[in-house]
Order: C-alpha cells, then structure tokens, then sequence
C-alpha cells in the first residue's frame, strides 16, 4: 500500500520514517481515505505501543504521506523466523503489550483489521526495555456508523488470509473489535510455535480451515513442547468461529493473559523456592545442614517441636555428666581424699548364696569337755 522511506526532520536533526502512498494507487479516493484513514488512528492513541505520528499531509501532486518516528529494531514475523518460536512467558508479555493499544482503538471505534507479526515492531526503548509497537492502522476502519460502511464495502475483505477471521471473510462490513482478537490469537499461537492455527497450499485452502476446520493446538503445532492447558485454552478461545464465543474484548483477553502470566511466574517461584534450602530454619547448634525445616503438625502440640534428624538431647547430657563424675572420683581416689574401695564396700551388699548361719553363745558346760558349738541351718531349698 505505501513505501517508507529514511528521512531527517529538518528543524530538530533527527531520523525520522516517511511513508508515501504508492504512485499507482495516489488516484483511487478510496485508497488515499484509508492512507489518511491511518494517519488520522494513529493521532488517535496515546499508547506508547503505537507508533507515534508527526505529521501528515500530501504532495503537490495530491500523493500523500505521514511521517513517523523512526524506529531500530525488527518485526515479530521476522524474529521467530530467525530465532525460532519465543519462550513462553515472552510470547506472553508481548500480546499483552499489543493488548494495550487495541484496547484504546478499540474503545475509539477503530478496529485494526490486519493484526499480524509483520505489523508488531520490537522497538529497543533503552536497557533492558523491548516494547512491542503496532503498525499499519491503514485497514483500520471506524465501526458503529455509516462511516463504516462507506469506508468496508460487501466484497472488502482486506486483510491477510492467515490472521483474518471468518466474518472478516464473509461479512467484512460487519465485523468489530473480535476480529482483532481472533488475530492477536493467531499471532500467539504462531509466536509460540513458528507455526499457524489454520494453513494450507493456497489462499484458498487457507481461507476453507479458517471457516470450517478446528484449529491445530500447540501441542500439535510443537509437540516437542509441553504447553499448560491453561494456555492453550486461552489462545482456543481467542479463535472460536463464532465472535461471540471469544473473548469480547480486548482487556478481557488482557485479564486472562495477565492472570495467566502471574500464576505461571509465582509457580516458578515457589518450585525454586522448593529446589532450594529453605531461608529460614530452625537456628540453634544442634541444626544439622540438609536435615527438614521445622515443622509443627498441630498448633495445640506447638510446644512439642519436633525437627526430622535432629533427635532429643538429654542422653547425650547424662553421659557427658556422668563422665565428669567418674573423673572427679578418679582424682579424688588417686590423691588419697577417696577410697574408691571403701565407697564401694559401703554401696555394695553381699549376695546371700548357701547356707544361712546363726551363732547362739555355748550353755553353760557341766563338763570341762564341752565348748562352745556353733550351729547352722541350711535353707530349705537345700536340704534333702
């Protein structure tokens, strides 16, 4: 529709993109209204994820143009064929920057019609800082009106046949801001698997999967990768052939990649939490490194802690007591202040084994002959 060209703003010296409307097409009014058409959106919107206009206006000969900031970087299209299908949470992080602009067209009447990673610019912002931008609002049509129509006739489906949604196939006057939707989730799918949702040979085999045939999930587009359902239902839903199934606007596929993206890094999170020594453990002398955190199984037993691998102390202090004891009685024994044997004797009773005897004093002798006797029993248990 135009060629951009390379220019230096005059007065403040700095590069600037200057697209004009192809010569061939400068004479043909419904053209150049949607040329200016572009110019007129992107003066619209306030987001930094739109590329800004400076100004516009035509030549002498009535060709016009708009001239744009000038932008260093590449386009989404171009990325993933260098680079392969984006990780996850990038892929992610872009649509929701792509969300924002639509959603303030959207809310000004404005559809885009032509969302695909052709027109989604990753700007360097500065360190650290990509930001995606949208470009080429010239199919944007402004809906609600008659505008509308003067501007969208029956046979105007414009667009590119791998990104279009049905009714923007069969009943392009008609359409609203579902349509943008259903594209963001084809450009999705394809940055996430450097494949497409519906394909075929021709345009024509392209344009018959887009009206009838179920699109191919990501796993079936990149079964090397193992997607979460959950997102996968997302970009599902953005492609469902009746508009009304979709997500109806964008801030609400906004939500949903949003949550989406917050419960998926808080998982990463907590999993590296759980891969890592816990923070904060149970600090005393008796933690042994690499053994459970404290855990308390009941509130009602808070006071009966207990730390796998870390067992009761008291035996270990009997003994060490017991130790300093004997020690102690050593010393004693052997500067002469103890003797051990006579604590011992004292302690320590005899076992009573064999006879039992009793000493009775001798009667008085009516003989010289007799002494004194002594007698004894045996216990029972050895008498016969």
């Amino acid at each position: 529709m135009g060629i951009v060209c390379l220019g230096r703003h005059a007065q403040l010296e700095q590069p600037v993109a200057i697209k004009f409307l192809r010569h061939a097409l400068a004479g043909k009014a419904s053209v150049v209204e949607r040329f200016l058409n572009e110019g007129r959106a992107l003066a619209a919107l306030r987001s930094e994820h739109v590329v800004k206009v400076m100004d516009v206006g035509q030549l002498d000969s009535g060709r016009p143009y708009l001239v744009m900031e000038h932008l260093d970087g590449i386009d989404l299209g171009a990325l993933v064929a260098r680079d392969g299908p984006l990780s996850v949470d990038t892929a992610v992080d872009y649509a929701l920057q792509i969300c924002e602009p639509l959603a303030e067209a959207h809310a000004l009447g404005i559809v885009h019609r032509d969302i695909k990673p052709e027109n989604l610019f990753l700007w360097s912002g500065g360190p650290g800082k990509d930001i995606v931008k949208v470009l080429d609002f010239g199919l944007a049509k402004q809906f609600g009106g008659q505008r509308a129509i003067t501007m969208t006739g029956p046979q105007d489906s414009i667009g590119s046949p791998c990104y279009m949604s049905p009714e923007q196939i069969t009943t392009p006057q008609n359409i609203d801001c579902r349509t943008d939707v259903w594209s963001l989730g084809v450009v999705l799918h394809h940055l996430l698997t450097d494949a497409l949702p519906f394909d075929g040979v021709s345009i024509i085999e392209v344009l018959s999967h887009v009206l009838s045939a179920a699109p191919k999930s990501l796993h079936e587009a990149l079964p090397v990768r193992r997607f979460d359902p959950a997102l996968d239902a997302i970009v599902t839903r953005c492609l469902e052939k009746k508009p009304e199934a979709r997500y109806q606007t964008m801030a609400e596929l906004a939500t949903a990649l949003g949550d989406y993206l917050s419960a998926r890094r808080e998982a990463a999170v907590l999993s590296g939490l759980a891969t890592q020594q816990p923070a904060a453990r149970f600090e005393s002398p008796s933690f042994v490194p690499g053994s459970e955190p404290l855990v308390l199984e009941d509130d009602k037993d808070a006071e009966k802690i207990r730390i796998p691998g870390v067992h009761a102390r008291w035996p270990a202090v009997l003994l060490f007591t017991l130790g300093l004891a004997a020690s102690a009685l050593y010393l004693a024994h052997s500067t002469g202040k103890i003797r051990v044997q006579t604590l011992v004797d004292r302690w320590l009773s005899p076992v009573r084994l064999g006879a039992t005897y009793r000493f009775r004093p001798a009667r008085t002798a009516t003989s010289p002959s007799r002494q004194s006797r002594a007698e004894f029993t045996l216990p029972s248990r050895h008498m016969n």
